[in-house]
């Protein structure tokens, strides 16, 4: 008889027929996804039964169990939706480059317009039709301030063992929060930590004018 060929161990240059089979799908199977309107590799492994692995796949291996923290989700997965890596410093140094659209350095004002915008009725709107006391933008959580445009923008991130928070107020200041943990105390849930910074910015009378990015430089680090 024929032994069975894993579908890992082939070279990528093998024929596409030959990684089919050693897949565990016919050739019927395997002639119709090259035969068809597009010609997509991907396709033949969908071919087999449903709960069957294919012929000659490696089972995978056995792994401890570590806390969720280190391996209860997959960060890499996560680049679009908040797989950033970064320190409070540069997140703040981003947040302030977006606070004056006309003179920003890394969108055109036009960009954080249409970031900014609120989605199209009937996402956000109250009963009557009237757009809500803040809504999600492209990316931003968006609170309205005042009747001059202004508005306040944040964002939270959370996984177990991590909580963030990015900040950007109508005033031009901004702030960033990373905390190594995330709380399952009810009674102090990481969320507090927003009202507090408010307050703890509002307060402020007089902020200094000196700028302190360069001293957490690249270079300088």
């Amino acid at each position: 008889g024929e032994t069975a060929e894993s579908v890992f161990d082939l070279p990528a240059n093998a024929p596409f027929e030959r990684r089919a089979h050693a897949a565990g799908v016919s050739d019927a199977a395997a002639r119709r996804v090259q035969e068809g309107p597009r010609r997509t590799e991907t396709a033949a492994h969908f071919e087999s039964p449903v709960g069957v692995p294919p012929t000659g796949a490696r089972e995978p291996r056995a792994l401890p169990k570590v806390p969720w923290p280190y391996g209860g989700f997959c960060l890499e997965s996560m680049e679009a939706h908040g797989g950033w890596i970064s320190s409070a410093v540069d997140l703040a140094r981003f947040a302030s480059a977006l606070h004056d659209p006309d003179h920003g350095p890394l969108l055109k004002p036009q960009t954080i317009q249409t970031m900014h915008a609120p989605p199209e009725p009937p996402v956000s709107r109250n009963e009557d039709g009237s757009l809500k006391d803040h809504y999600y933008g492209c990316g931003w959580l968006v609170r309205p301030v005042g009747k001059e445009g202004k508005a306040n923008y944040w964002h939270t991130g959370s996984l177990p063992g991590t909580y963030t928070l990015l900040v950007r107020r109508s005033d031009g200041v901004s702030w960033a929060v990373l905390f190594n943990q995330r709380s399952d105390d009810d009674k102090l849930p990481d969320s507090e930590i927003d009202p507090a910074l408010h307050r703890a910015a509002s307060a402020v009378t007089e902020w200094p004018k000196v700028d302190l990015f360069s001293q957490y430089s690249r270079l300088n680090r």
